[in-house]
């Protein structure tokens, strides 16, 4: 990622940073009010609403039970990650169900835009697990296999539709 691109992203295109840390469903209630007209409006298979992306997959079913109510009927979730299920299981998930919000670590998600088994067409956000520490103190993008990914993924998937007013990215 240039400098530049991310330099040219409008402050529209950003939900708050969630600076206080407070819980995940109640800034994710706050910043996007219209969630549950969104989720009545999309059927789209292989393009969730929602993406929220997390270090590992052990933080991912943590984000998974922390958002119970915030992913309550008739919100449609999928675990993306490598130790759920195999991505070919994934893939045909996806192609066979409508998600909301899926939970997915960089390596996998990157991995199933790659082989186009996940579109972006109808996603709308995309939350970053930006803040979250790990045992060792370390921020997913301090960890230079998933700084590389996420960063590749950013460039090629998501900053083009940022730029286009197609999403909204969030740093929680």
């Amino acid at each position: 990622i240039e400098c530049n691109d991310l330099l040219t992203i409008s402050d529209a295109a950003c939900l708050p940073i969630n600076e206080d840390l407070q819980d995940l469903n109640i800034y994710l209630h706050q910043n996007i009010t219209t969630w549950r007209e969104e989720i009545v409006d999309h059927y789209k298979k292989k393009s969730p609403l929602m993406i929220l992306i997390s270090s590992s997959a052990i933080r991912c079913v943590s984000l998974y039970k922390d958002l119970k109510e915030f992913r309550e009927t008739p919100c449609k979730s999928a675990k993306l990650f490598a130790k759920h299920m195999k991505i070919e299981e994934q893939a045909s998930f996806l192609a066979t169900n409508t998600v909301h919000l899926a939970f997915c670590t960089p390596h996998r998600l990157q991995s199933l835009l790659d082989n186009k088994s996940l579109s972006l067409k109808r996603t709308r956000y995309l939350i970053l697990d930006w803040n979250w520490r790990d045992i060792k103190s370390y921020r997913m993008v301090d960890i230079k296999q998933i700084r590389s990914a996420l960063l590749d993924m950013l460039k090629v998937y998501f900053i083009p539709r940022v730029k286009k007013g197609k999403l909204k990215i969030a740093l929680v």
